[in-house]
């Protein structure tokens, strides 16, 4: 009976609602596109029976991604701040492996620069001993969740990214910010695939998003960090 009942409410609450309707959230490019469709993606592979229905899921919520993908910058860089990359940026390698596990590998990006981009972002903005360059909607102590670094690091063979996981999830003693349930099924596995190094990179330039980062010594903490962050407010600038 739970398990009828589990569902009867996703078919009523979120399958016949993103199939029927469309939502503003569908036609924009920050997080809520990406974090809803990695999670609608899920309830088509693990709970919708009906392969039509299934595949207009799939369909739809690729669709919808594109505009999130289609509005970011070739340098990868969040513009929202490092908060929001575990709920944007951090969805879509969720995503994307969802969907490359589903496909058994016939759907694949791991030569796509953007994707790749986006999740060397992570430790680009990093200053060391869990502090994070702090612009936009974003605190200096955040915890980014190792196993979605992990994930990039594995997808792409990026051993910076694996290496970057595995020491945030140090930092973080194996309790993970963030961190879902589905997510956490296998984690340890992977946490234990490669050294806790952080990439702690000499200096650092997105040029779409106007960031920079300089060390005194790469691979350091030790002497200045500096962080800057060029642009401005206005939408009509010449």
């Amino acid at each position: 009976m739970i398990v009828k009942r589990i569902d009867y409410e996703l078919t009523h609450r979120i399958v016949d609602p993103y199939l029927n309707r469309n939502y503003s959230w569908m036609e924009w490019a920050n997080n809520w596109n990406i974090w809803i469709n990695s999670n609608i993606i899920r309830v088509a592979l693990i709970s919708v029976n009906n392969e039509t229905q299934r595949n207009n899921m799939i369909e739809k919520a690729i669709r919808i991604a594109d505009v999130f993908l289609n509005n970011y910058p070739i340098d990868g860089g969040c513009d929202e701040g490092p908060n929001y990359w575990n709920v944007a940026d951090g969805r879509l390698i969720d995503f994307i492996d969802l969907l490359s596990s589903a496909s058994n590998g016939s759907m694949n990006w791991s030569k796509n620069e953007l994707i790749h981009n986006i999740g060397s972002y992570s430790y680009k903005v990093y200053i060391g001993d869990g502090r994070f360059v702090n612009f936009a909607d974003a605190s200096a102590v955040w915890g980014l969740d190792p196993l979605k670094v992990i994930k990039y690091g594995m997808y792409f063979n990026d051993e910076k990214l694996k290496r970057f996981g595995s020491h945030l999830n140090q930092q973080y003693n194996d309790k993970s910010p963030g961190i879902t349930l589905f997510n956490a099924l296998g984690a340890k596995s992977l946490m234990k695939t490669t050294s806790s190094n952080p990439p702690l990179e000499a200096e650092s330039w997105l040029s779409n998003l106007q960031i920079l980062t300089m060390r005194a010594k790469e691979g350091s903490t030790d002497g200045f960090f500096l962080g800057t962050k060029a642009g401005h407010n206005g939408h009509d600038i010449n």
